[in-house]
């Protein structure tokens, strides 16, 4: 069972290229939070965060109060809590307020290329083509996900994930399709980008988890443990079983109290409380997705009883599969506020 790809599908996860950055002169650009510029282009999207693409050039990037990083041709760099940071040739020049050089235009429009003039006494330009020579070239961009799963799961993620370029064939492949479809627009560019997109994010959460320390903690890390990856798969490919502890360790050939012991310190939480919470989680997201009965995904995540289906999942998700399945504005109180979710007591 390929866990990551499974939880990839109710994260939900969508991409947009909003606009290239190309200029032949030194520039520097702040960016604020993703939320604050990324919600119109992804409506229905809880979570937005930040990408980057290095087409040509070096560039510079810092987060607040950290030290400016290099950024090399090729290297993908990802902001997956959608912190504000800068982008810069030249971490020294005063940067421009990103909504200076990217106007407010028709999602369907994206991408804008932004050529950037001399910072003390130009104003940038929007072009539809790509200058033929420039010091540094930069695709921009960001992602779109539902907020209870990508936190659950990718929480664990740096600040800044950023991808070394390499000389694979898919990696190169990969830069050279973003920076065609950005150029050219060809017919179904937009699906393009989309795609590719995410496929950069898959790419980077997995070169992330190839390179995570052993006996690390959180979900990443769970990945990259023998054990824990093992139970993982079990439960998420047979999600409605009836497990227990016990079951799962004879699954994966170990002993009920080492699978418990070791699930805890890397999770956090027991198997079981984890596959009550993975199943509740499948049922959001089938609510939300599928037309089928609140009885039969309550049957197909491993409830016999739909009264239980209802009391577990309305503690965690702090409303009614019923009302969930209304989407966001109707799990809201009378004020407008989110209702806190409460954890759902280990079984």
């Amino acid at each position: 069972m390929d866990v990551l790809s499974d939880v990839l599908r109710i994260v939900k996860l969508r991409s947009v290229v909003m606009f290239a950055v190309d200029s032949p002169t030194p520039w520097s650009i702040a960016t604020p939070p993703a939320a604050d510029v990324g919600r119109f282009l992804l409506p229905g999207s809880e979570h937005v965060f930040s990408f980057h693409l290095v087409a040509a050039g070096n560039i510079h990037y810092q987060l607040p109060g950290e030290q400016a990083q290099l950024a090399q041709r090729g290297d993908v760099l990802i902001f997956p809590h959608g912190d504000p940071h800068m982008l810069s040739t030249d971490p020294s020049l005063a940067p421009v307020l990103v909504g200076q050089v990217v106007p407010m235009v028709d999602p369907r429009e994206l991408p804008v290329i932004v050529r950037l003039g001399d910072p003390q006494d130009a104003q940038p330009t929007v072009a539809n083509d790509i200058a033929p020579a420039s010091s540094a070239k930069v695709v921009c961009g960001f992602f779109g996900s539902d907020r209870r799963p990508f936190d659950s799961t990718f929480a664990g993620l740096p600040r800044v994930v950023h991808v070394r370029a390499d000389t694979s064939p898919w990696h190169q492949a990969a830069v050279g399709f973003v920076m065609d479809e950005s150029a050219q627009r060809s017919v179904g560019y937009s699906a393009v980008l989309e795609r590719m997109g995410e496929l950069l994010f898959i790419d980077a959460v997995r070169r992330h988890i190839d390179n995570l320390p052993s006996q690390g903690q959180g979900w990443l890390s769970a990945m990259a443990d023998p054990m824990v990856s093992k139970a993982l798969a079990a439960m998420h490919r047979e999600p409605a079983r009836p497990w227990t502890v016990s079951d799962v360790a004879e699954h994966i050939g170990t002993s009920r109290s080492v699978l418990a012991e070791r699930f805890t310190d890397v999770l956090g939480e027991s198997p079981i409380r984890y596959l009550t919470r993975w199943r509740l989680e499948l049922a959001a997201a089938q609510l939300r997705q599928s037309t089928r009965s609140v009885s039969e995904i309550a049957y197909a995540v491993g409830y016999t009883s739909q009264a239980a289906f209802h009391r577990a999942f309305s503690r965690v998700f702090g409303a009614t599969p019923g009302v969930w399945r209304r989407g966001p504005q109707a799990v809201a109180t009378p004020a407008g506020e989110p209702q806190q979710h409460k954890p759902e007591p280990a079984v």
